[in-house]
């Protein structure tokens, strides 16, 4: 899981671009703060709804206003989004995220942009994924 909160630039600049950009930061730390209490809690199944949700706003209010490319954000997200439908039991979400996140990595790997990532922690995650046995064709 990553387990980063995402911090607001203390130069950035107030407009509404600005204001969207920071209500999707705090929607991540919000979906990110369900999702680490529910590992304690007993409602873990209700909190890590209320998360996938939160995940899911976050994302789509990022990529509707176009941000730019915040590739760190998006990995996050799918990674954390696919945990959790792992955890709820949605195998068919939980593969299509981590299809998603090894696509993301794959581009930014091919396109020479994967130096400055960390991508151990999500490796991880789609390495079953990629290890998958498949059947041979019929002859």
């Amino acid at each position: 899981m990553y387990r980063q909160a995402v911090h607001v630039p203390v130069e950035i600049e107030f407009s509404f671009r600005a204001s969207a950009l920071i209500s999707t930061m705090i929607i991540f730390n919000l979906a990110l703060a369900h999702q680490l209490l529910a590992a304690t809690h007993e409602k873990k199944e209700q909190l890590l709804s209320k998360a996938a949700k939160l995940y899911e706003y976050g994302f789509n209010l990022q990529r509707a206003e176009a941000f730019g490319s915040n590739i760190l954000f998006t990995l996050a997200t799918v990674n954390n989004l696919g945990l959790i439908h792992q955890q709820l039991n949605a195998s068919v979400q939980a593969k299509n995220c981590f299809e998603h996140l090894l696509s993301s990595m794959m581009y930014l790997i091919d396109c020479g942009e994967g130096h400055g990532y960390e991508f151990d922690g999500f490796l991880r995650n789609v390495s079953a994924m990629i290890s998958q046995p498949r059947s041979a064709a019929a002859a």
